[in-house]
């Protein structure tokens, strides 16, 4: 291909999702023009269909969230398709592509030193890759689909997968360290994208049966353990809404962990005990949690988005029209929240006041990713948006 050439749209969309390693960088600069919206916060830069329509099921879904490195100035997300991508975060185009055969809805983890990549996929396999070449290091079998985000303690891999099992592995070799099995209900699944936290050197994990665990991170046994579904309502503790520890634990500080459970609320944890310190058994359907400066907010699914303060006490509450939350991500004065049903949501994070939405069919799952002044969003549809945030 000659430097310079542009090629048709059409014929660029299908040579990228062929994953054809000869792309010119420079023609892909005119793949799916940005088109004119009009928004207060959310500035279009640019979007790339990373998964077209033939590829594309009945009921649209999409769990990568996109990961940045700055200093190579690319950010990696996986697809439906079972393709990962390197992408350049100025325009989008395509660095180079990975198969692996199965669904990804992991988000990416890039280890400290910017040279490896780790995910997984549908399979259940994990994959460590060359952040550079995209070249296979390693894989891990799970066995199970993986849909969370790894955590990387030093040189550990740390994940749970959708059946409850914990994993250990170590990053540079892709070995399996230890694995705990979480015990499920009989009869029982939650294909949950929630992974494990880190704290007072146990980690933290909830399961579909509704118990929290702290295990030690040496060996994977089981510091203690808390059944958060005691203090759910009712006799039938399966009846109607899910029982789960249902997003990934967040960690305040070494004598504080948040874990919420989708029918029991929301719960503060001592993470080196498992005492519970505190609860809010009206926060249920909690399908995203995050926390920054002292605040936790709480997306509940159908009902919008709930802040409160680290004692449990309400600062404010923001409800509208929405499916399925993720975790809300705050970025300066705003929060940036993915909505199932209607795409991206943008909050004030001093009030709770919407302030922006953005619309793409079959909204979005997972999370948005915000940095320096500008917003990825992937939507269920299977397009990568990037946005310059306004004032």
């Amino acid at each position: 291909m000659t430097r310079g050439r542009r090629v048709p749209v059409a014929a660029a969309i299908a040579i990228v999702a062929a994953g054809c390693v000869s792309l010119d960088l420079e023609s892909l600069g005119h793949l799916a023009p940005v088109q004119t919206l009009h928004t207060r916060v959310l500035v279009p830069a640019w979007h790339r269909a990373l998964v077209l329509g033939v590829d594309r099921t009945y009921n649209p879904f999409e769990g990568s969230t996109p990961a940045a490195d700055p200093s190579k100035g690319v950010i990696y997300v996986g697809t439906s398709t079972g393709r990962f991508y390197c992408l350049r975060s100025q325009d989008g185009a395509r660095v180079w592509s990975f198969d692996t055969g199965e669904a990804i809805h992991s988000t990416p983890v890039i280890s400290e030193d910017g040279a490896t990549v780790f995910f997984g996929n549908e399979a259940g396999r994990l994959f460590a890759l060359d952040a550079v070449t995209g070249e296979e290091i390693w894989r891990y079998e799970a066995t199970a689909e993986i849909r969370c985000r790894p955590l990387l303690h030093k040189q550990i891999l740390l994940l749970r997968d959708v059946r409850g099992k914990v994993h250990a592995v170590d990053s540079t070799k892709g070995e399996g360290l230890w694995l705990f099995r979480g015990e499920l209900p009989e009869g029982y699944l939650v294909e949950s994208s929630a992974g494990v936290n880190l704290a007072a050197g146990r980690v933290l994990a909830g399961f579909a049966s509704g118990l929290a665990v702290g295990l030690k991170l040496l060996d994977g046994s089981v510091s203690w353990d808390a059944d958060l579904s005691e203090y759910m309502p009712g006799d039938d503790p399966f009846g109607g809404d899910k029982t789960d520890v249902s997003t990934t634990p967040i960690v305040i500080d070494s004598t504080r962990a948040i874990f919420a459970s989708y029918k029991g609320g929301l719960f503060a944890v001592d993470p080196a005990t498992g005492s519970i310190l505190w609860r809010r058994s009206d926060l249920v359907r909690a399908s995203g949690i995050s926390e920054q400066g002292g605040t936790i907010y709480v997306a509940l699914a159908s009902k919008g988005v709930t802040a409160v303060d680290l004692e449990g006490g309400d600062v404010w509450r923001s409800t509208f029209t929405s499916g399925t939350l993720s975790d809300p991500v705050p970025g300066g004065g705003r929060l940036f929240v993915t909505d199932s049903k209607s795409g991206l949501v943008v909050l004030s994070r001093a009030t709770g006041q919407v302030l922006d939405r953005f619309s793409p069919a079959w909204g979005g799952s997972a999370r948005p990713l915000v940095r320096a002044g500008r917003a990825f969003f992937v939507s269920n549809g299977g397009h990568l948006w990037s946005f310059f945030l306004g004032t």
